[in-house]
C-alpha cells in the first residue's frame, strides 16, 4: 500500500489500464466471472465509459445471487462513472436505466423511506420525462410512492397511489395493475378505511399468477400479491371476518415460501409480526413473536436489510416482555424503534407504540410516554390503522391507577373511534375493557347493564371466529352477567 501510494496518478492509472487489458485478454473466464475486477480497474484507471457496462454487468450478477447490497454498490459505482460523463442522450437513457434499477435495491437495503431512495426516484422521474419513456416513469413513480407511504406522509402518498393505479389500469398489464392496486389497498389500509382496503385488495388479487408474480418480485424487489393478501386480511381481521382473515394470512406465507424471494420474505416476516401483534390484545401471547422474530432479524443480518432488522428487534423486545424479561424488552423495542425511524421509516410507528405501551403494561410500568408517541404521530399523517387501542390502552393504565372516570372515557373514546373505522374487533375489545371494569367492584350497576347491552350487541355481529380468545372472553362475560347463579 505504501509503495501504490507513493506512484504517481499516471502511473496508477497506467497500471490499472494494463492490468484491465491483460484480464480481459489473458483470463477471459475470469473477467466473465469477475466483472467487477475489470470494472474496479477501469475505474481507477479513470477509463470511466468503459467501466460502466461491466459495472452494469456486475450488478446484475449480484442480483441473480440475491446479494442485493452488493448489488446497489455496482450500481452506485456505475452512476458515480457515469456522472463523470457529459450529458448526451445516451448516457441519460443508461442513467434512468440505472436509477430504475438501484431503486428497488436500495428500498430493499435501506428501507423504502430512506433518502437515497426518494432521491433515485427523483432522478428516474425526470429523465423519464426528458427522454419520455412513461414505462420507466411508472416503476419510478411507483417507487415514489413507496417512499412518501413508508414515511408516513399519508395524505400525499393517497395522491400518488391513486395516480399510481389510474396509470398501471390504463394500460391494460395485469402485472402492473397489481402493483398499482398494492399501492392504493396499503395506503387505505394504514388510514383506517378498511372497506376500500378490502376492495382494492381483492381486485388486485383477481388478477394473480404465480410466474407473473416471480416477475414482478424481481423487478420491484417486493411481491405486491404479499402486500395484497396481508391487506387483505388485516382488513377482514379488523372488520371482524376473523375465519377469512386466518385464511387469507395462510395464503400470504404459502406465497412467500413458493416465491424464495429474500425482500419478500423478509417483508413477508415482519407481516406476520405486525399480524400477530394486533390479532392479539393480550401481551402473554406475544410469546409467539420470538421465533419469527428471531428468523427476520438472521435473514436481515445474511441479506442487510436494515428496516426489517429494526422491525424484527422491536417485536422481540415485546416476545421478551410475554417472557417476563424486563430489562431485555424494554431494550429490544427501544432499539428496534429508533433503527426503524433511522431508516427513514414511520409508518406503522402508531402500532409499535400502542403494543409496547401493552408490553410495558406487563410490568406494571406507566406507557403514557409510549401511548403520547403514538397519539402523536396518529395527528401528525393521519395514521389509523390501531389507533383506537391508543386509547383502549391508557383506560387500562387508568383503571390500575384507580381512575375510574377517566378510564370509563378512555374505553369510550376507543370504541367511538373503532365503531367509526368499522373495525368491529377493536369496538368489542373497547367494550370488553369497559364491561370488566364496570363489573369490578365498585362499579356502578347502570354502567354494567349499558356496557354488557353494548357488548351483547357487537358480539352478535360476528359470524365468524367464535373460538377466537376474545369472542370467548365476550361471550363467557355476558354468559356470567347475565346468569351470575350459573
Amino acid at each position: 500500500d505504501a509503495a501504490y501510494d507513493s506512484l504517481l496518478r499516471s502511473t496508477r492509472h497506467d497500471y490499472h489500464e494494463r492490468i484491465a487489458a491483460s484480464l480481459q485478454a489473458q483470463a477471459p473466464d475470469l473477467a466473465a466471472e469477475r466483472p467487477d475486477l475489470i470494472a474496479d480497474h477501469l475505474t481507477r484507471a479513470g477509463q470511466d465509459a468503459q467501466a460502466i457496462g461491466f459495472w452494469r454487468a456486475a450488478g446484475r450478477q449480484a442480483m441473480a445471487r440475491s446479494a442485493f447490497r452488493e448489488a446497489a454498490d455496482h450500481l452506485q459505482r456505475a452512476l458515480d462513472c457515469l456522472g463523470r460523463q457529459d450529458d448526451r442522450e445516451e448516457h441519460l437513457a443508461i442513467e434512468l436505466e440505472l436509477q430504475t434499477g438501484i431503486a428497488p435495491l436500495l428500498s430493499a437495503v435501506k428501507g423504502w423511506g430512506a433518502v437515497e431512495v426518494e432521491t433515485a426516484c427523483r432522478r428516474a422521474l425526470e429523465l423519464a420525462g426528458r427522454l419520455q419513456q412513461p414505462d420507466a416513469a411508472y416503476q419510478a413513480l411507483w417507487f415514489y410512492w413507496t417512499v412518501l407511504f413508508l414515511r408516513g406522509q399519508l395524505e400525499p402518498a393517497m395522491d400518488a397511489a391513486r395516480q399510481v393505479n389510474d396509470i398501471a389500469r390504463s394500460t391494460g398489464v395485469p402485472m402492473l395493475e397489481i402493483t398499482g392496486r398494492h399501492a392504493t389497498a396499503y395506503t387505505h389500509l394504514y388510514r383506517g378505511e378498511l372497506q376500500q382496503a378490502l376492495t382494492e385488495a381483492e381486485a388486485g388479487l383477481s388478477l394473480f399468477d404465480l410466474a407473473q408474480e416471480r416477475v414482478l418480485a424481481d423487478m420491484f424487489q417486493l411481491s405486491s400479491s404479499v402486500c395484497l393478501r396481508t391487506a387483505r386480511a388485516s382488513a377482514l381481521w379488523m372488520m371482524g371476518r376473523l375465519d377469512d382473515a386466518v385464511e387469507e394470512w395462510e395464503r400470504m406465507r404459502t406465497l412467500v415460501r413458493e416465491l424464495h424471494h429474500p425482500p419478500s420474505v423478509a417483508a413477508g416476516l415482519a407481516f406476520e409480526l405486525h399480524l400477530a401483534g394486533y390479532r392479539w390484545s393480550y401481551p402473554a401471547a406475544h410469546a409467539e413473536f420470538s421465533d419469527i422474530a428471531d428468523e427476520l432479524m438472521a435473514l436481515c443480518k445474511d441479506e442487510g436489510f436494515a428496516m426489517w432488522f429494526a422491525v424484527g428487534c422491536a417485536y422481540r423486545g415485546m416476545s421478551a416482555a410475554a417472557q417476563g424479561d424486563p430489562k431485555g424488552a424494554r431494550q429490544s423495542i427501544q432499539e428496534g424503534i429508533e433503527l426503524f425511524t433511522q431508516s427513514g421509516s414511520r409508518l406503522t410507528l402508531v402500532m409499535m407504540h400502542v403494543e409496547s405501551a401493552e408490553a410495558l403494561l406487563v410490568f406494571g410500568d406507566d406507557p403514557t410516554a409510549a401511548l403520547d408517541a403514538a397519539e402523536a404521530e396518529m395527528t401528525a399523517r393521519s395514521e389509523a390503522l390501531m389507533a383506537p387501542e391508543i386509547w383502549r390502552v391508557r383506560g387500562q393504565w387508568h383503571a390500575r391507577q384507580g381512575r375510574r372516570p377517566a378510564a370509563i372515557a378512555a374505553f369510550g373514546e376507543a370504541r367511538r373511534r373503532a365503531e367509526a373505522q368499522g373495525a368491529g374487533l377493536l369496538e368489542l375489545r373497547a367494550l370488553l375493557d369497559l364491561a370488566e371494569l364496570a363489573g369490578s367492584p365498585g362499579g356502578d350497576p347502570g354502567d354494567l347493564e349499558a356496557a354488557l347491552t353494548e357488548l351483547g350487541s357487537v358480539h352478535g355481529r360476528f359470524s365468524q371466529g367464535h373460538d377466537h380468545f376474545e369472542l370467548r372472553r365476550a361471550a363467557d362475560l355476558l354468559r356470567r352477567q347475565m346468569h351470575p347463579a350459573g
